[in-house]
């Protein structure tokens, strides 16, 4: 005849096994298996402990020390699940970007920067810019400096901010032949500038910078627009650098594009080239100056 501790341990260990089941039943609502599961561990160590501590049980505070043995299993259970979940999900993203990488013709990969103080070799500066007044389209500019010359940003006119928003770009073809004329839109947000106040909530999207002593929060979007730009040629050896600055008084987004034309050689017709990124995401531009 079965003890109450074996009808307990039987109990349990169906109670697992159901959590096993359901977890190849509904992959997709794994939290139900695994919480099953985690029941059944902490029961049984629950059960192990009872049985094992038999000196103990009539002890002041002995329920406590099991319920504590059960939430300490199950916790550890679920932590443990949790993070390999996540790091299930990371590597899918990884694989998923590195995926869509390889499929790509083009990578188009920008990080935060700030204006170059040297004059690279050729002497050639290339900013695709959003102008001052607000009002033009953003457009590709060449800056010409002398190779190796330290550069005054300050003696441009008009003369650069040090708190201007900079992102450096780099183009890549990732396969031979090279690519002409090759071709983007870029996609641009322009946003207020309000001011901050303690009690705003800042939602995700939404940008907050201190600019001229003042506390500014993007607000209402001020007007959107697509602003296309062509490079000669990319080659697949050497990178093709541009920076990315905002001179409006606007917090601006400027996402990166998904694709872009050009030609190849012995093509005659312009064709439509992936174009894949190491951060596939909006650029985030914060104010020159204070509205």
């Amino acid at each position: 005849m079965l003890t109450d501790e074996g009808k307990i341990g039987i109990g349990l260990a169906l109670v697992g096994l159901g959590g096993a089941g359901a977890i190849m039943v509904a992959p997709e609502q794994m939290w139900i298996g695994w919480t099953m599961i985690a029941f059944c561990a902490s029961g049984g160590a629950m059960l192990i402990l009872y049985l094992v501590c038999s000196n103990l049980r009539e002890r002041k505070g002995f329920v406590l020390l099991l319920v504590g043995t059960a939430l300490i299993i199950s916790g550890a259970v679920l932590g443990l699940v949790g993070a390999m979940r996540m790091d299930a999900s990371k590597q899918q993203t990884a694989v998923q970007q590195k995926s869509n990488n390889t499929q790509a013709d083009i990578l188009f990969d920008c990080h935060f920067d700030v204006l170059p103080r040297i004059g690279p070799p050729d002497g050639k500066i290339q900013i695709f810019e959003m102008p001052a007044s607000g009002a033009e389209e953003a457009h590709l500019i060449n800056y010409l400096t002398k190779p190796a010359e330290q550069i005054d940003w300050h003696k441009f006119n008009p003369p650069w901010s040090l708190l201007t928003s900079i992102y450096r770009c780099d183009l890549t073809a990732i396969k031979d032949p090279p690519i002409f004329e090759a071709s983007f839109n870029l996609e641009i947000t322009y946003y207020e500038a309000v001011p901050y106040l303690p009690t705003d909530v800042i939602s995700v999207g939404e940008g907050v910078a201190s600019i001229d002593g003042k506390q500014l929060r993007s607000g209402n979007v001020v007007r959107r627009e697509t602003s296309n730009f062509k490079i000669r040629r990319l080659d697949a050896a050497t990178p093709y650098t541009f920076y990315i600055a905002n001179r409006t008084r606007y917090f601006a987004t400027v996402r990166v594009p998904k694709d872009g034309s050009g030609f190849r050689v012995g093509r005659e017709n312009e064709t439509t080239m992936a174009v894949g990124s190491s951060s596939p995401y909006e650029m985030f531009f914060s104010p020159v100056a204070a509205p």
